[in-house]
């Protein structure tokens, strides 16, 4: 299967299908995509400040994903849609809220399809959650992002995901496999590059130095109960509203992280003679969701559970549908 394969120039880093025209047209067309994006109805302006950690976590970011064996492309303020719930019209809130029944008031989406980014939010969000759900969202945008050429006729080409991350889209089907590992990964991602720069970008700085002083207070108050105090770890957002109360935000994904983080614990330790540390299992997975290399992993996860193993992980952590992949 021939395969084009250029500098990355959008989210797309890969398509396959097709010959070496069809695929270099699709790549010519995300990057079009990528560098001509439209104001969208709703859609409000960026403030200062915004711009401002837009610019900073892109400073920040190259280092980090370059690091983990990624390839960095610089994404624009012009890529990242934001939008505040209370000034969307009726009848968009309505269509949205048919879709995502189970909207709470905050979320954030990456579209490999418009190269852009989408965040929805309420007036009150703390921008040390904006700031966040930004960092996971351009993570995802920085994946090994791969397309399909699925039809051909005359020179209409029919294209669909085939690779986001570690996730797997097969050609029939909505559902992508390993969906869950792949958002798992992003999460643990987004949760370094916090530790490593949240305390040196300006925005963040205090507020993040804040949130951890409220995690501390919340988990030695008397008056907390003990399994609530169990729930917070380092990815919980957190403030202390007006009557002395604590109101916070686990991450959604905290089941899919604490089970991935099993599953690495488990390789580590059926594979004493292969790995000296748990971090160097984490690499063989962040390296496979950066770079698309699924071999290596497969063969490891085998090794270590028998035959079809790989197969089945897939299956257990693949998506309901595309509505998923946020």
């Amino acid at each position: 299967m021939e395969k084009f394969k250029p500098e990355r120039k959008s989210a797309t880093v890969e398509v396959v299908g097709g010959n070496i025209s069809d695929q270099e047209r699709i790549i010519n067309h995300q990057e079009f995509n990528f560098l001509n994006q439209v104001r969208l109805k709703n859609e409000r302006e960026k403030t200062t400040e915004e711009l401002e950690l837009i610019r900073e976590i892109n400073e920040r970011l190259r280092e980090f994903i370059n690091q983990y064996g990624g390839q960095y492309i610089e994404v624009s303020a012009d890529n990242m849609h934001f939008f505040t719930w209370e000034d969307i019209d009726t009848e968009t809130k309505s269509e949205f809220l048919s879709k995502r029944p189970d909207f709470t008031g905050f979320e954030g989406k990456f579209s490999p399809d418009d190269q852009s980014i989408y965040i929805i939010h309420e007036e009150k969000t703390h921008k040390l959650k904006f700031a966040s759900t930004l960092v996971h969202e351009l993570i995802h945008f920085m994946a090994f992002n791969s397309l399909s050429i699925l039809k051909k006729e005359d020179k209409k080409l029919t294209i669909g995901d085939r690779r986001l991350g570690f996730a797997v889209k097969k050609t029939k089907g909505r559902a992508y496999y390993f969906n869950d590992i792949n958002e798992a990964l992003t999460v643990e991602l987004e949760l370094e590059f916090k530790k490593r720069y949240f305390d040196k970008i300006s925005l963040t700085a205090k507020l993040e130095k804040e949130r951890q002083r409220l995690v501390k207070e919340f988990k030695s108050d008397l008056n907390v109960l003990d399994n609530e105090k169990s729930a917070i770890d380092d990815s919980t957002w957190i403030e202390k509203i007006s009557d002395g109360r604590y109101r916070y935000m686990v991450n959604v994904y905290n089941e899919e992280v604490n089970k991935l983080r099993d599953l690495i614990r488990d390789i580590f330790e059926n594979n004493p003679d292969e790995f000296n540390s748990l971090g160097e299992v984490f690499n063989l997975f962040t390296k496979a969701y950066f770079t698309g290399r699924l071999l290596p992993i497969a063969k490891l996860i085998e090794k270590t559970y028998g035959k079809g193993s790989f197969r089945e992980l897939g299956e257990n952590t693949k998506s309901k549908d595309e509505e998923s992949l946020l």
